[in-house]
């Protein structure tokens, strides 16, 4: 049971994998026009230059447009592609209207059915990339930022000495004294003690 699960998964995902690949896949013609596939007039012509210029991925399709009764295509190894030979190729079409896919990464090599044709120049090389290329790189972290350097001829600050203008302990926590006593009772004594002089005296007087 649980290995026909597994089974039945493993489908499921690898289905869901080529829908999604097609679904991403692009038809790309070559050099961009119908009647690309010929000889160039130029270096700055050639479907290499094009192609160079040019992103490819896993799953595109590469469409050929040219006279089935003048051309063909041949796909090669890069020694053959080198030779332009087109002796044992790996695949040819001569319909006029091919479509190879571009079913892994790396090059595919690819020339005229005619060898004439592929010594004046009219072959293509093709780069597809890997997956893994167009993933982004993790950037390094940045390095902590270096302490200022200390100049020594700067002044150092000065140590924090008592505020002159803030109040001391004294003046903050200390009682005030207790003012000196000038009420009536102070004036009552000073009037009687020479009262009670005088009133001796005359006593003393009349005796």
């Amino acid at each position: 049971m649980d290995s026909s699960l597994a089974l039945a998964s493993s489908l499921i995902l690898m289905m869901l994998f080529l829908t999604f690949s097609e679904a991403n896949s692009r038809e790309i013609l070559v050099g961009g026009r119908v009647d690309a596939w010929k000889i160039p007039t130029s270096a700055a012509e050639t479907l290499n230059h094009w192609a160079g210029a040019t992103r490819f991925k896993i799953g595109d399709w590469l469409i050929w447009k040219y006279d089935p009764k003048q051309d063909s295509v041949v796909v090669v190894t890069q020694q053959n592609y080198d030779q332009c030979n087109t002796l044992n190729p790996i695949a040819e079409y001569k319909d006029g209207n091919s479509k190879v896919k571009l079913n892994r990464s790396g090059p595919f090599y690819f020339i005229s059915g005619l060898q004439w044709k592929c010594q004046k120049g009219q072959k293509l090389i093709v780069v597809v990339l890997s997956p893994n290329h167009n993933k982004p790189k993790q950037s390094p972290p940045l390095p902590a930022p270096s302490p200022l350097p200390v100049d020594p001829k700067a002044p150092t600050p000065s140590p924090v000495g008592p505020d002159p203008l803030a109040p001391t302990a004294m003046e903050v926590g200390a009682p005030e004294p207790a003012p000196a006593k000038n009420g009536a009772g102070g004036w009552r004594n000073g009037v009687i003690a020479p009262l009670a002089v005088i009133g001796s005296l005359v006593g003393m007087a009349l005796l």
